[in-house]
C-alpha cells in the first residue's frame, strides 16, 4: 500500500472508462497545490501538476483532458499534466465542475453567484441554467438521459441539461450534501452528508429520490471529505483522515479496504480524486462520470 500522508485537501471526481485491458486510474488533489494519479489498487502513484487547486477535478477522458478551478478561474490540462491553460476566468466562487464530451460543454456551480452554469469547451456561450441558489456545490450529469443533478445546501435537485424542469429529490435537513456520484445504469445516486462538520456518512438513493439508504457511517467516514464511484467494479472510493488515506467499498458498504495511505497509521483513513484509463488508440466506452465530486469542501471565507 502506497503512502499519501499529508493529503490534507484531496479532490474526488471520477470518470471511469474501460476498454479491453486498459485500467482505470484515480486522479486526485494533494493539498491545494498538486494533482496526482494512481492505479485503482493504489500502485503507480505519480505527481502530475503543481498548481493552485481549490475544487475537485473533472475528467474528459475521451479528449484526454482534466478540468479544475482555483475558485475564480476554470483550468484544464492533458491527463499527463502537460498543456495547462485557463479556459474561463473571472468567476465568483467555483465549487464543482462536470464535463459533457458529447456536446463539448462543461458545467459548474458558482456559490458566490448562487448559480449553475455551462459553457462550450473554448469558454464561449456561457449560460446560466439555474439561479437564486443559496449554497450550490456538487453537480453531476447523466447525459444519455438528459439529466443534471445538483446540490444546494442540504438539498439534492434534478433538472434537464438546459436547467429546465428543476425538481427537489431530497432534503437531508441539518448539515449539507456534496460529493455526489451517479451510477445511472443502476439508477443510483451516492452522496456524502456533512454532520455538520466533516462528512460523516455516505448515502444512496434512486435517481428519482426514493429508496434512501445509509451505505457507510461511523469511524470509516468520520473525517471524510469526498468520494467517487467505479461503475464497472461497483465500488465507492472515498477519503478519510482529512485526506491521508483513500478507501473503497462495495456499493452496499461491504468489503471496506484501504487503497492508498500510511501503513504505519492505519487509523488515519482516506480521501479520493478521479479515475480514468490511460489514453490509447482503443475506442473507449464511457461507463460513468462523477465528480467525486469531490474531495474537499473549501472554507466559505
Amino acid at each position: 500500500m502506497a503512502s499519501i500522508k499529508n493529503l490534507l485537501t484531496l479532490s474526488v471526481a471520477f470518470l471511469f472508462l474501460h476498454s479491453g485491458t486498459v485500467s482505470a486510474q484515480i486522479y486526485f488533489q494533494q493539498g491545494n497545490s498538486q494533482i496526482r494519479k494512481a492505479d485503482l489498487n493504489g500502485s503507480g502513484l505519480t505527481p502530475l501538476i503543481t498548481t493552485t487547486i481549490k475544487g475537485p477535478l473533472s475528467l474528459d477522458a475521451p479528449n484526454g483532458k482534466m478540468y479544475w478551478s482555483d475558485s475564480s478561474n476554470i483550468r484544464r490540462a492533458n491527463l499527463d499534466g502537460t498543456g495547462m491553460e485557463d479556459v474561463l476566468t473571472g468567476q465568483s466562487l467555483v465549487r464543482e465542475i462536470a464535463v459533457d464530451p458529447s456536446s463539448s460543454r462543461f458545467y459548474w456551480t458558482d456559490e458566490g453567484d448562487g448559480v449553475v452554469r455551462r459553457a462550450k469547451y473554448d469558454g464561449s456561450n456561457v449560460e446560466t441554467l439555474v439561479s437564486g441558489l443559496s449554497s450550490p456545490y456538487g453537480v453531476e450529469l447523466d447525459v444519455p438521459d438528459g439529466r443534471m443533478f445538483y446540490v444546494d445546501g442540504s438539498a439534492a435537485h434534478m433538472a434537464s441539461l438546459d436547467g429546465s424542469g428543476s425538481s427537489l429529490l431530497h432534503d437531508h435537513g441539518v448539515g449539507g450534501i456534496h460529493s455526489m456520484a451517479i451510477a445511472a445504469a443502476d439508477d443510483l445516486i451516492f452522496w456524502a452528508h456533512t454532520a455538520p462538520g466533516p462528512i460523516s456518512s455516505i448515502y444512496k438513493m434512486n435517481t428519482d429520490g426514493s429508496g434512501l439508504a445509509l451505505v457507510l457511517s461511523g469511524s470509516a467516514t468520520s473525517s471524510m471529505r469526498g468520494m467517487g464511484i467505479d461503475l464497472v467494479n461497483k465500488k465507492i472510493y472515498f477519503d478519510e483522515g482529512y485526506g491521508e488515506v483513500i478507501m473503497r467499498a462495495n456499493f452496499d458498504g461491504s468489503d471496506l479496504e484501504t487503497v492508498l495511505g500510511d501503513a504505519q497509521a492505519p487509523s488515519i483513513l482516506p480521501r479520493v480524486g478521479a479515475a480514468v484509463p490511460e489514453p490509447s488508440a482503443a475506442v473507449f466506452g464511457v461507463l460513468a462520470l462523477m465528480l467525486l465530486t469531490i474531495v474537499h469542501r473549501p472554507s466559505r471565507s
